[in-house]
């Protein structure tokens, strides 16, 4: 089937891979980078795929920062939230909505809140509704790098540093273990396809 990779552990990835790795690009961008990761992840309503659906995340940053990821593909019917929080010495920010699209709190110290333009329409999959769709402007900016010589958006090596979170979140719940950065050793080449799946059951069994 067309579809067989969907919801797999080799193919696919997880709730965090697909569903939220851009919430962790932008805590990233806005903490910096990442001393260690704990993480618990469960799938909780969706035996018939191989990762999980739901998990938490915790961030301890190189700079004495902490941050935390909850998300989960089992909120009923439509969208609940998703949100982001930044809680500093001199303000707190809070960016909500059903896909990140809406200013709900601004009390920083010496800076007006700011009036946003209005944002792209969400992708629209009927109930759920995902992300603005910004890819004609990655498109845009990867064409004005090769054509222009204009300065890249995101470079490789910050698509990697993601990449290494997502890693150590995964290992960090299959070992039950606070895991540091940069991986090293066997997490160097931990291999999730590899591991039992986090449902418990592989996708082929549920299919038959």
């Amino acid at each position: 089937m067309d579809d067989d990779w969907k919801g797999t552990m080799a193919l696919d990835g997880g709730a965090l891979v697909t569903q939220c790795s851009h919430f962790l690009d932008l805590m990233i961008w806005i903490g910096g980078p990442i001393r260690s990761v704990f993480a618990r992840m469960q799938n909780l309503a969706h035996p018939y795929i191989e990762t999980e659906d739901t998990g938490f995340v915790i961030l301890h940053f190189k700079n004495g920062a902490i941050g935390s990821l909850q998300y989960t593909m089992n909120v009923y019917e439509r969208n609940l939230e998703g949100s982001m929080t930044v809680i500093g010495t001199d303000g707190t920010i809070r960016v909500g909505g059903e896909y990140l699209n809406t200013l709900d709190e601004w009390n920083v110290k010496g800076i007006r809140m700011p009036v946003l333009e209005e944002g792209a329409e969400a992708n629209d999959y009927g109930t759920y509704k995902g992300s603005m769709s910004n890819h004609d402007k990655v498109i845009e900016n990867v064409c004005e790098v090769l054509f222009d010589g204009a300065e890249i958006a995101a470079n490789s090596l910050q698509g990697r540093d993601s990449i290494e979170v997502l890693q150590a979140a995964y290992i960090s719940s299959i070992e039950h273990q606070e895991i540091y950065l940069p991986l090293r050793g066997a997490h160097y080449k931990f291999k999730i396809d590899e591991e039992p799946p986090l449902s418990g059951h592989r996708k082929a069994d549920c299919d038959e």
